[in-house]
């Protein structure tokens, strides 16, 4: 008999039926894994309802499986994907330089840091998959912006140099990151966020004054 003895009825279907089979026309099984795949046994056709034990190579755990009419239940199966470690990670250009070890297991992250003036454009960490390092960034330079436009009706004020822009008569270069003020003149008021940034090289969007 191939297959439970007893039959279930769940939610209105019977279980798989069982087969009756004469024992001669019952299959024999083949242990089909070669040696580079698994440890060999002591012999390599087994009988319906015979059990094995096998081991991957590489691995400690053992594996069972049973001939069913000549299928192996689970399936003989070695190839489970071996996860590679990853070398040093590279040095980015422009980063400060980053302590390692000889190898790094998959899944291990490493956090970049650019040096002075220089910032991280997409990701701040990279990732070891697959013995490759993913997701590499680069360092840029911070752009600094030129003197920001005038608006009608308003002044620049700096809220990191206090210092409003007529008050000098060259114009300033502001690095990366700086932020400035506006303000406008009486009987008039600012139409949206006062402060623009500077972002790399260019000023985020400028006020009005209503």
């Amino acid at each position: 008999m191939i297959g439970h003895k007893s039959i279930t009825c769940i939610s209105g279907m019977w279980t798989p039926l069982p087969q009756c089979i004469a024992n001669d026309e019952l299959e024999k099984c083949k242990y089909s894994l070669t040696r580079q795949e698994a440890n060999p046994l002591s012999k390599t056709v087994f009988d319906h309802n015979e059990k094995i034990s096998y081991k991957c190579r590489g691995t400690i755990k053992q594996k069972h499986s049973t001939c069913i009419n000549g299928r192996w239940d689970p399936e003989l199966n070695c190839t489970e994907v071996r996860t590679q470690s990853c070398p040093p990670p590279p040095q980015i250009p422009k980063a400060q330089n980053m302590a390692t070890t000889v190898n790094y297991q998959d899944g291990e992250k490493v956090s970049v840091v650019c040096q002075d003036n220089y910032m991280l454009q997409d990701a701040e960490e990279i990732v070891c998959k697959d013995g490759r390092w993913q997701s590499i960034p680069r360092c840029v330079e911070k752009l600094a912006c030129p003197q920001p436009p005038h608006i009608e009706h308003g002044t620049i004020k700096s809220s990191e140099f206090s210092e409003e822009r007529e008050e000098s008569s060259k114009p300033k270069i502001y690095p990366h990151g700086s932020k400035l003020n506006y303000t406008c003149e009486d009987g008039f008021r600012v139409s949206e966020k006062d402060e623009i940034i500077c972002q790399m090289g260019k000023w985020s969007s400028l006020p009005q004054c209503v």
